[in-house]
């Protein structure tokens, strides 16, 4: 109930409520043992207490690196592995989606652990340059996947299947595509935010940034700029929830930097 709390007064912008609510469903899952779940254990309910900590695990990472705060998860304490099927959505890409989302989370929290932790701040550029390649190359992973699922339209097809095994009807579609959409968008998001802490050593300006983070930066917005005409038209309040997913200023001040660099003086 508390991450479901969480997410609620994060779609209505009250981000320190949420916050602090984010922070109690981590306190309770590891309470519960939940991070250290054995495989072998024949808990009828064991599937369930699996998504209910990686749904938890997700929040927690996202949040953290959008308020540049330390996660109350730590990756070296966890052994739970991933729900092997989602008993409401049996057999659906929904499943597929919801461990490219946890991988995402992963991702995230690494991007705080190389560029805004006391860590990471300690290393050498070469050092943050090797591990922020290594995280590019992750989140890629996940934006290709992303990418081959849907059209330019952001629309599923039933002939292009997730993997092997998943049918080819899903529930809550046009959810489905808002929701793919909407995470691909993320995905570049904190690919840009990747790209940035990499400053090759011909960039001697402040202001400057690699053509791969500029590239990216433009494809999140112009992805942007797609999904705002969509959720725009809809008559329910998904519009609200796509602003909590939406980390549009990483894009922004990227391309803003760029601009102001390229203006003559």
């Amino acid at each position: 109930m508390v991450r479901y709390q969480a997410q609620v007064t994060l779609e209505e912008s009250k981000l320190s409520m949420a916050w602090n609510l984010t922070s109690m469903s981590p306190r309770l899952c590891l309470d519960a043992g939940l991070h250290r779940l054995r495989d072998n254990s024949d808990d009828p309910q064991l599937n369930y207490k699996k998504s209910c900590f990686w749904h938890v695990y997700s929040l927690d990472k996202n949040l953290a690196l959008n308020f540049g705060r330390t996660s109350n998860l730590q990756d070296f304490d966890i052994t739970t592995s991933y729900p092997n099927s989602y008993p409401w959505l049996p057999n659906t890409p929904w499943h597929t989606l919801s461990y490219c989302f946890i991988d995402s989370s992963r991702a995230r929290s690494r991007v705080y652990e190389n560029s805004y932790s006391a860590h990471g701040q300690r290393q050498g550029q070469g050092s943050k340059e090797e591990s922020a390649r290594s995280i590019a190359a992750e989140i890629g992973r996940l934006i290709a996947i992303c990418k081959v699922r849907i059209s330019s339209k952001i629309r599923y097809t039933t002939t292009t299947k997730f993997r092997q095994g998943d049918s080819g009807e899903v529930p809550y579609s046009d959810e489905f595509n808002a929701t793919v959409g909407t995470f691909l968008m993320t995905l570049y998001s904190i690919l840009a935010l990747t790209y940035s802490s990499m400053r090759p050593a011909h960039l001697g300006n402040a202001l400057d940034f690699s053509s791969e983070c500029i590239s990216t930066a433009r494809t999140c917005l112009q992805l942007h700029c797609e999904l705002s005409t969509q959720f725009m038209a809809r008559t329910d309040n998904s519009w609200r929830t796509y602003i909590g997913w939406w980390v549009g200023f990483i894009p922004v001040i990227i391309l803003l930097c760029y601009t102001l660099r390229m203006l003559p003086r």
